[in-house]
């Protein structure tokens, strides 16, 4: 029987980031509740979107990654992502031995809107939930 994650998200882009609070023992987390924003200074921007298993007691684990190029949002529209998360590069450990052996890393839902402020590009107002999180 599978151990439940505390997972939480790390959402940033060009060099800024915000996280979510972790959820106790849940594969199945919802940050209905919480809206986060970001500044995107140009299209060619990365939104890296990482799930972490939160230990209180070591290192927090990394279970997946979605990196979504700005350019794919188009301003002032809502968008709704379904993201499979990846490994990083090189990434050696128990997460990584899994993922290679064909087992799913989990999806990342991800609801988020471009709008125009007063910086070149704008900014992205992200909300999203965790699909499936693997056991740690």
């Amino acid at each position: 029987d599978a151990v439940a994650s505390d997972p939480y998200v790390v959402v940033s882009c060009a060099g800024q980031g915000v996280s979510t609070v972790f959820i106790k023992q849940n594969c199945n987390p919802v940050w209905d509740d919480q809206h986060f924003t970001l500044r995107v200074p140009n299209l060619d921007s990365l939104i890296r979107f990482e799930v972490y298993d939160f230990n209180e007691h070591s290192h927090h684990v990394f279970l997946g990654q979605h990196l979504l190029p700005a350019a794919l949002i188009e301003m002032d529209r809502k968008y709704e992502y379904v993201c499979e998360l990846s490994l990083k590069p090189n990434q050696k450990d128990s997460v990584a031995r899994r993922a290679r052996s064909g087992e799913s890393l989990g999806k990342i839902r991800v609801l988020l809107q471009l709008r125009a402020t007063n910086v070149p590009v704008g900014e992205v107002f992200v909300n999203f939930s965790i699909l499936r999180s693997p056991p740690v």
